[in-house]
């Protein structure tokens, strides 16, 4: 944050006053970095999903300050790249990586609890419908970058795992090793022996009296999406986003989820709002921890059978 309000004040003063200017901050605090600038009205959030090459999501941020021209010249500008551009509020790391990080932390206990292997879990999504795997995916975007996102943000790093592989400075793809090794001369991804050893050391410790026994890979599926789902329904509670709807559009074009699902909200439908209910709300009170604290519309879809 440091460095953006430094950059930004400095662009304040370069920049002639009618400019807009956007920042590809994936979770920082849109309003602080507008009021590092004389003109926090024309600062908007233009996040480019990874690789941004690719992928046809941006997520727009609008924060307290932001004028609608500003909106829409961001909107505007994502058209003409050919991109996609989803209208969202600001908050700590706004919506798309606020569910990724549930997706992301699911599957990191899946190995820290559970003692999965990277290439079992990968496999398992694969076979869902995703075009990557998480674990790859983690070590795509780096291991690290999460634990830098929640220290800016004073969030605890409560997962053992991330924290020794943090430790070893595995980061992923970047240093060649993370929960893959990664071959130096052509980049091939093959299983870590060591990071198996890590896996198995910490799962071996872990206490599982608490927790949902998966016996299927469907069990496996339901434990990491089935809280991302949540977190989608408290974002729309929160007025994060409009509509469900544009939640599945930013995940099937920022993150690949399987289109015949129809994205995280569509196959929450299908699957039962009632279904996830007893889930999220079991585990909620078993651990009595707000992570599993079931949102307002999931209690609501679920008692009522409604739709989205």
């Amino acid at each position: 944050m440091a460095l953006k309000e430094q950059i930004f004040g400095r662009l304040d003063k370069i920049c002639k006053p009618s400019t807009i200017l956007g920042t590809n901050t994936s979770s920082l605090d849109i309003d602080r970095i507008a009021v590092a600038t004389s003109r926090p009205e024309k600062v908007v959030g233009i996040h480019f999903f990874n690789p941004a090459h690719l992928q046809k999501t941006v997520e727009v941020v609008h924060g307290r300050y932001t004028s609608g021209e500003a909106v829409a010249t961001a909107f505007e500008a994502s058209k003409r790249m050919k991109k996609l551009p989803v209208l969202v509020k600001n908050c700590p790391a706004f919506l798309f990586n606020r569910l990724l990080s549930v997706y992301l932390q699911q599957v990191m206990r899946l190995m820290s609890l559970y003692g999965y292997l990277p290439q079992k879990i990968d496999s398992v999504f694969l076979n869902f419908g995703f075009s990557m795997g998480p674990v790859t995916l983690s070590d795509l975007n780096g291991i690290d970058v999460f634990e830098r996102i929640s220290t800016e943000h004073g969030w605890p790093t409560k997962d053992p795992l991330q924290t020794k592989m943090v430790e070893l400075k595995r980061y992923g793809r970047k240093t060649g090793r993370g929960f893959y090794h990664y071959l130096p001369d052509t980049g091939k991804k093959v299983a870590d022996k060591e990071t198996e050893q890590i896996i198995s050391k910490i799962s071996s410790a872990a206490n599982r009296s608490k927790l949902p026994r998966l016996l299927s890979d469907q069990d496996m599926i339901e434990y990491v999406l089935f809280p991302m789902v949540n977190e989608g329904l408290r974002c729309l509670d929160e007025e994060i986003i409009e509509t469900a709807p544009q939640i599945d559009l930013m995940f099937i074009y920022g993150m690949d989820w399987p289109k015949n699902t129809g994205g995280p909200m569509r196959w929450a439908q299908s699957v039962g709002f009632d279904k996830i209910f007893n889930y999220i709300d079991n585990q909620y009170r078993m651990s009595n921890d707000d992570y599993w604290k079931p949102a307002q519309s999931l209690q609501r879809l679920a008692a009522d059978r409604s739709r989205l």
